[in-house]
């Protein structure tokens, strides 16, 4: 049985404070079981030597992430830093991180994965923070996963803040912040491992076409190239879109409280998945949150700052009905959810804190920059995979 306990605090500047504060509400002598790890989130702007030595306190490695919004049970808030632990006597638990990954190479990553899978009898579920890379979307990470070991179950986001840039972004491995590392926690045992797993996010029906008018015939990783056997810019204005003086479709961001996704059907039978698009290059290119492969079908989605919360917490709700005895929760949002809602909106987290409040349960809940989680194929047979505009959620 795998257990969970949260700690928290303002302080981010004061080490000795912050440490205090974080190891007596996690009360370790008391609720530490024989194997242990910790996710820590931190707020974008905290000072280094205070992640240090909260992580420099536990006595098990810890993985981390920056965000600009984190949650428990205890409380919510923007500039703060929770410490999850997880624990148990029974499921086998070991922390590993990768070398500095490298654009268009995979060994960084899947050798320091395979090390660490390695120190666990039947490895089955991974939860990780992995980095904010022009270079390596979230389905890098999720083809290597699912090239290892196609059983194991991906559960990660990826690290975020919200500078116009992200240049604050950074992972974190045992205190030491990193731009381009993947850490991660490996669990597993003898015993199958209880995690569930669910995704809130748009409906097919937000389409402005029908997913099987528009099939991808020319891409490479994170980009479209040709729809149709024609440049994507040509699909975009016969959907009704059109440039702007700069010949951009600036339009894809033009409103914060829509966005305007493609609906991405991989026809491998899997549910429908979301990307985001980030950018068109000078040549008409579009540069995705994730690969769309050749042969899939695609339509233009539109998201509503109307929806989200009320699609958070239809999920959710139904979740943690179906997930009533699990021993706790972790959810990931993506940051265009948040962003979409209106700048210092709290109506999702607040909805998340309500729903599993009635249920006495710990859970941590953070916005990221893109998020990875296993869906289900027609057969049943889960597969991993990235996601943008969604809100991820895993029980245990």
């Amino acid at each position: 049985m795998l257990k969970m306990f949260n700690a928290c605090t303002s302080e981010l500047d004061d080490p000795k404070v912050a440490v205090k504060e974080i190891t007596k509400q996690l009360n370790l002598e008391k609720n530490l079981l024989k194997n242990s790890a910790a996710i820590i989130t931190v707020y974008q702007d905290t000072d280094e030597e205070v992640i240090k030595a909260v992580a420099k306190s536990l006595p098990f490695d810890s993985i981390g992430m920056t965000t600009f919004m984190s949650a428990t049970e205890k409380k919510f808030d923007y500039m703060q830093i929770t410490v999850s632990v997880f624990t148990s006597d029974d499921v086998e638990i070991a922390v590993g991180c990768s070398d500095e990954i490298i654009a268009g190479s995979d060994k960084e990553f899947s050798d320091k994965l395979k090390g660490t899978l390695a120190k666990v009898k039947n490895p089955q579920v991974i939860l990780g923070a992995t980095p904010l890379l022009q270079y390596a979307s979230v389905d890098y990470y999720t083809r290597l996963v699912n090239q290892i070991d196609s059983k194991l179950s991906l559960f990660s986001l990826v690290a975020i803040d919200n500078t116009a840039d992200y240049r604050l972004s950074r992972t974190i491995f045992n205190g030491e912040k990193f731009i381009n590392r993947f850490p991660f926690i490996v669990l597993g045992g003898e015993k199958a491992l209880n995690f569930n797993f669910a995704i809130a996010t748009i409906s097919t029906e937000k389409a402005f076409k029908g997913l099987d008018e528009a099939i991808v015939t020319k891409s490479a990783s994170s980009q479209i190239i040709e729809v149709n056997d024609a440049p994507i810019g040509n699909y975009l204005h016969d959907v009704g879109f059109i440039k702007d003086m700069d010949e951009n479709f600036s339009w894809l961001n033009a409103n914060p409280s829509v966005a305007n996704p493609f609906i991405v059907d991989f026809k491998d039978g899997t549910p429908p998945a979301i990307r985001a698009i980030f950018a068109f290059t000078p040549d008409g290119t579009a540069i995705i949150g994730g690969d769309i492969p050749v042969g899939s079908n695609i339509a233009i989605g539109q998201f509503e700052s109307s929806e989200i919360v009320d699609i958070t917490k239809k999920t959710l709700t139904k979740f943690v009905e179906k997930n009533k005895n699990a021993n706790g929760f972790i959810l990931y949002s993506c940051c265009g959810r948040y962003y979409n809602l209106g700048f210092d909106s709290t109506e999702e987290v607040e909805a998340v804190k309500e729903i599993i409040a009635k249920t006495g349960k710990p859970f941590l809940f953070s916005y990221s920059g893109g998020e990875m989680c296993p869906v289900y194929n027609n057969e049943k047979e889960k597969f991993n995979r990235g996601h943008n505009y969604t809100c991820i959620m895993a029980a245990f």
